[in-house]
């Protein structure tokens, strides 16, 4: 059986799990935990139980719980899963209603453009499919959508051909792409399924770089997952 700190770290995940905010693996490694340790698992169903009555609005119900032990666990239990929640749900009202918009393209330094046209530094402006963007050594352009997001910097220049899956054609330069995306040039194509990787091809060559899980290369010799931090350079 596990204590003190290698418990409480177990119910921190055990909490972030439970409100969908955990990693991949943790429904099978918090589950281990509480095999071996009886204190964790009556946490887990005092947790299961408290959330259920949470998303019933049974609030009052669990803020008066019975004086003793169990009533001061349940009520610390609910304040440690209520907090969180309603923390995010003021931050998302927050940045609802008061935030800039932050979607689009965005430049940083001079020199970016849109087909031709110069971007404004600092301002976010509409991205349209089939738009070419371009970038010089003194500038970078963020681009923002709902499921993807792409940086361009120093000479770049690429093709905007879809937002939804985001696939962006490179034609020259460096673009490190997050999220659900494609990046295509004329030596290989990188996918992404939440991924982060990175491209740069200078039309004689292209280096592909992997920082994370759920990156697929295709090339001349086939189509292959990219480990996190692989990085592969491809020549005609």
């Amino acid at each position: 059986m596990e204590t003190g700190t290698s418990c409480a770290v177990w119910r921190e995940r055990t909490q972030a799990w439970l409100r969908g905010q955990g990693e991949p693996g943790d429904r099978e490694a918090i589950a281990a935990h509480r095999g071996s340790c009886p204190e964790c698992q009556q946490y887990y169903r005092d947790t299961v139980e408290l959330l259920a009555q949470m998303r019933q609005g049974e609030t009052r119900q669990i803020a008066q719980s019975p004086s003793g032990e169990k009533g001061r666990r349940r009520r610390n239990l609910w304040i440690a899963l209520a907090l969180p929640v309603f923390a995010l749900l003021l931050w998302n009202t927050v940045k609802r209603d008061v935030a800039p918009r932050e979607e689009g393209l965005r430049a940083e330094g001079s020199g970016a453009r849109v087909d031709g046209r110069a971007l404004a530094a600092e301002t976010w402006v509409d991205a349209p499919e089939n738009s070419a963007l371009e970038t010089d050594a003194n500038s970078r352009v963020r681009l923002v959508l709902p499921a993807a997001s792409a940086e361009l910097e120093g000479a770049t220049r690429c093709l905007l051909e879809r937002k939804s899956p985001l696939r962006l054609r490179v034609l020259a330069g460096r673009i490190r792409v997050r999220g659900d995306a494609q990046i295509i040039s004329n030596l290989a194509e990188l996918e992404l399924s939440g991924g982060e990787a990175e491209l740069e091809c200078d039309g004689a060559s292209v280096r592909v770089r992997s920082h994370s899980t759920g990156v697929k290369l295709t090339d001349t010799t086939g189509t292959r997952l990219l480990p996190p931090g692989e990085e592969r350079v491809l020549d005609r």
